[in-house]
């Protein structure tokens, strides 16, 4: 006996969630009928909020919280992923379901509950899914209606009138095993909620809106390294094998890319949210160069570099296949806050990884840089120093600053209590959202152009951390990000890169034919110059 429905729940901050499409696609394929429902309580990419420093979290009512639930409550099972930011809505909305006479099955996965399981099944789930979820959720699936099997599945914990039943973790998917998943699943029913109207469908303008005009996908899986800031140290306390970089094959890729140029043609480009792209071997980056080439033909981004496996050689290759965009975390200029991150460095890493993407950056949109500011055990030295790290880095390139949050039961999160400070809770601020500090001015402003040294000296004595220094300046910092914003967005423009924001403009300029045709970026220009 099959499940009748299942209905799939996302509360985030775009609409890629690209592993629980795959979640989405495993219950297709058992012929279940499966509808997709999406909040998006966190206006990520405004920047009327990132200008003014306030944070964007919607404020939903118990009116709307009731009107989910109403929506919601007729599933057999419903299946629901979030991050620890939004687990506060997901608490609260599993909190009405569970009080209706008639529910579903409460399912909660994703990073919330693998990172703090506890906490997620006092929310009334009825079960949790911890760590991938693609083969355990499968498995779930064929045991749903056999109770005692279904309480055995793996990578699962279930709230029975006994207690939590723990049961043990799978071994992770192998590179066949992620050969044999379906590819994430678009096209099919879904719907937006919207404040006031209820879910709606989600159309085409909702994709450009939150995607602009690229595909997002993850190809590799894997990372290891264990930054105290990312929940890959909790995932890596689970299994070791975390550490492994897997992957499907290049035609596996290749494959879900040609599917989803056929479904959307105005698509510019494709990024690439993985951990560790660029720690594939060489070899294995021609062959992706060349089928890409060949069968996809289209710019890519590959954000989550990491200063450890960028070299010359791999920059070449993927910026022959088309790559036209980088992101590398930096994340600090102190090796003392690097270390406190256990973040992987030695002296003259990042310069070398700069300048090997500098080399190639007249091929691309200017790189962007990580940086995390606002760490609470931060000195005026500690931030200087990221300060002059980011004046001195060749040009030209842009920074994506995060203030730091701290993710709940994380290694961070005990790291700053041990030293009796305090961060910003994940749930309590918007991460895009810095402190009006001088430090982080300055930043901004070494971005948009370098600073003499004689003036970054005589700044030096205004430069506090933001919990002990002076903060009282918001309209500076506001007129600063506005030009390091209007600086950024030229950049993308130039390019005619619309693979972040102004989804609608660019579609329009499709439209009417106006756009360059994206095979004409960094891989013609880069074969050109060398032949």
């Amino acid at each position: 006996m099959s499940l009748s429905s299942i209905g799939l729940l996302y509360i985030g901050t775009s609409l890629s969630y690209f592993g629980f499409r795959k979640i989405a696609a495993i219950a297709n394929a058992h012929g279940v009928h499966v509808a997709i429902h999406v909040i998006m309580p966190t206006a990520m990419r405004s920047l009327r909020i990132i200008l003014r420093g306030n944070d964007s979290h919607a404020d939903y009512t118990d009116d709307d919280i009731e009107q989910i639930a109403q929506t919601l409550a007729g599933y057999e099972l419903l299946a629901v992923s979030s991050m620890s930011r939004e687990a506060y809505l997901v608490k609260r909305i599993l909190t009405a379901l569970h009080a209706r006479a008639s529910r579903p099955f409460l399912l909660w996965g994703g990073i919330h509950p693998t990172i703090s399981p506890l906490d997620a099944l006092d929310s009334h789930a009825d079960a949790i899914c911890l760590g991938e979820g693609e083969m355990a959720f499968a498995e779930f699936l064929e045991n749903f209606h056999d109770q005692e099997a279904r309480l055995t599945t793996r990578n699962f914990w279930f709230r029975t009138p006994g207690g939590v039943q723990r049961n043990p973790q799978r071994s992770l998917a192998t590179s066949a095993e992620l050969e044999s998943l379906p590819f994430p699943l678009y096209g099919q029913k879904e719907y937006l909620y919207r404040q006031g109207e209820g879910f709606q469908p989600i159309v085409n303008f909702d994709y450009l809106d939150s995607e602009a005009m690229a595909y997002n996908t993850v190809w590799t899986r894997g990372c290891p390294f264990k930054c105290t800031y990312c929940s890959n140290s909790t995932f890596l306390k689970l299994d070791r094998n975390y550490a492994k970089v897997r992957h499907a094959s290049i035609d596996h890729l290749i494959a879900e890319i040609r599917l989803i140029q056929a479904q959307r043609p105005y698509l510019r480009s494709v990024t690439f949210h993985d951990d560790c792209f660029m720690a594939l071997e060489p070899q294995y980056l021609r062959a992706f160069a060349d089928q890409w080439r060949q069968k996809v033909n289209l710019p890519f981004c590959v954000l989550g570099l990491t200063p450890i496996h960028v070299d010359e050689e791999k920059m070449a290759i993927l910026v022959s296949a088309g790559m036209n965009r980088v992101r590398m975390g930096i994340q600090s200029g102190s090796d003392r806050i690097l270390k406190f991150y256990k973040r992987p460095s030695r002296p003259g890493l990042i310069q070398s990884a700069t300048a090997a993407i500098a080399r190639h950056a007249r091929f691309m949109v200017a790189p962007s840089y990580d940086i995390i500011v606002d760490n609470p055990i931060e000195t005026s030295q500690d931030i200087l120093a990221t300060v002059r790290l980011v004046n001195d880095l060749p040009r030209p390139f842009t920074l994506s600053i995060f203030s730091l949050r701290t993710i709940p039961y994380t290694e961070l999160e005990q790291q700053l209590e041990s030293v009796a400070a305090s961060g910003t809770n994940m749930m309590e601020g918007n991460y895009l959202v810095c402190a009006p500090t001088f430090g982080n001015i300055l930043l901004y402003c070494s971005a948009i152009m370098r600073i003499p040294p004689a003036l970054l000296n005589r700044c030096a004595q205004h430069v506090h951390p933001a919990h002990c220094g002076p903060r009282a300046l918001p309209g500076l910092l506001m007129m600063v990000k506005l030009l390091f914003f209007t600086q950024r967005a030229f950049q993308h423009l130039r390019q005619w890169d619309f693979s972040v924001v102004f989804g609608r403009l660019g579609w329009v300029l499709w439209r009417c034919s106006l756009l360059p045709s994206p095979s004409a970026g960094a891989a013609r220009k880069w074969w050109s110059i060398k032949k």
